[in-house]
């Protein structure tokens, strides 16, 4: 017998031949043969009344085009996804920022706060410019002794 292969199973080592193999592809070919059940009718195999044929492709035709335009609207869909998610991260990103920065203004508040230094927007007109143009009175000095920075 002439040597065709060598197949490593577990420990074991088969040598197969080419009769082994000629054996394996006609069980093949029968089982493949064998009706697996109702076979399928194509076209071709049954002859369609007449003018049926026609419709049946017009059919194919449409269905192909539904099938690309479905496609489409698919990939339309999935780049809108992708933006909207885009813009969703953007968006918390913007309401991380104004938390932050909301956070530092009402800290910069307290240390004002606590140097002294009123914060009264009241005597401003709407458009934000002051009703008298004196300059500002200098902040009144704390009691305890000087300001203390940090930085």
């Amino acid at each position: 017998m002439p040597y065709i292969g060598l197949i490593k199973i577990g420990e074991k080592k088969k040598h197969r031949t080419a009769t082994h193999y000629s054996v394996e592809a006609e069980a093949e070919a029968a089982t493949a043969a064998a009706p697996a059940g109702p076979a399928r009718a194509v076209l071709g195999d049954v002859p369609f009344p007449p003018g049926m044929e026609v419709r049946y492709q017009e059919l194919c035709q449409r269905f192909g085009f539904a099938r690309s335009f479905i496609a489409r609207l698919y990939s339309e869909r999935h780049e809108r996804d992708l933006e909207i998610g885009r813009l969703q991260r953007h968006q918390s990103r913007q309401s991380s920022a104004v938390a932050r920065l909301q956070m530092e203004v009402d800290q910069l508040r307290t240390r004002l706060e606590v140097e002294g230094i009123p914060l009264d927007f009241s005597a401003e007109d709407d458009d934000g410019s002051s009703s008298d143009d004196a300059p500002p009175s200098p902040p009144p000095q704390a009691a305890a002794g000087p300001s203390r920075r940090r930085r």
